[in-house]
């Protein structure tokens, strides 16, 4: 598993990248699926939100939670990462260089973003 963080200013676009709804399961959760030969994401806050990623919803968080409320860019080389986003109105999400848009609007929402 790699890991890697930085501000949001050291990253640059993943050009080849194709994000894609899939569903939205338990009212609070949706899936995505993304190319590439990793999952990079780029948090942008206009608020603060708790946030954490797990390799599975309700998994043990592989990257430490907690509130955050700068900017944060993160690259993972698992096959899926599920993102525990506590408010969903205070963050913005880029994965591979696309926006992603929240399918629900709930406060609370798990993200699951899987490699094709």
């Amino acid at each position: 598993m790699a890991i890697r963080s930085s501000t949001n200013e050291d990253n640059e676009e993943t050009s080849s990248a194709s994000l894609e709804f899939v569903e939205v399961t338990d009212n609070n959760q949706s899936i995505f699926t993304v190319t590439g030969d990793t999952i990079e994401i780029d948090l942008e806050f206009d608020g603060e939100s708790y946030i954490d990623f797990r390799t599975e919803r309700f998994g043990d968080p592989i990257e430490a939670g907690g509130v955050l409320s700068s900017d944060e860019s993160f690259e993972f080389d698992e096959d899926a990462i599920t993102i525990n986003v506590g408010n969903i109105f205070g963050v913005d999400i880029t994965v591979n260089g696309e926006e992603l848009e929240y399918p629900v609007d709930v406060h609370h929402h798990y993200i699951t973003i899987e490699r094709e």
